[in-house]
């Protein structure tokens, strides 16, 4: 249940990631804050709220940790940048990455 409502809330950030990728809505920040690391964030919630609701359920847990472990990669990517050279061609596309991740969460939650 706390996945279902975490990938509800997170929808409206990887339309407005795609919207920015489009070129419909210009700008880089939201209240202050790189929308880069609002994704990011909002990914690892994402994964943290699937790997509760997995230990909530009591089903497929040892399964739930691999995937959503792996799922965290656009966000470590994101969060090295911060601290570390990262190849530019890498950059320019973990908008779009992370736009597909945090959309495609927010869709299964709304339909599983």
């Amino acid at each position: 249940m706390i996945d279902n409502i975490v990938g509800l809330a997170s929808l409206p950030i990887g339309i407005l990631l795609f919207l920015r990728i489009l070129g419909i809505t210009q700008g880089d920040t939201i209240f202050g804050m790189n929308i880069l690391l609002i994704g990011s964030l909002t990914i690892v919630l994402l994964q943290v709220a699937n790997i509760i609701g997995s230990h909530i359920q009591g089903e497929k847990i040892i399964l739930g940790y691999i995937i959503h472990t792996l799922l965290l990669f656009p966000a470590i990517i994101y969060f090295l940048s911060l601290v570390m050279t990262i190849s530019p061609n890498l950059m320019v596309i973990l908008p779009t990455i992370m736009a597909s991740f945090i959309l495609s969460e927010g869709l299964y939650s709304f339909f599983f």
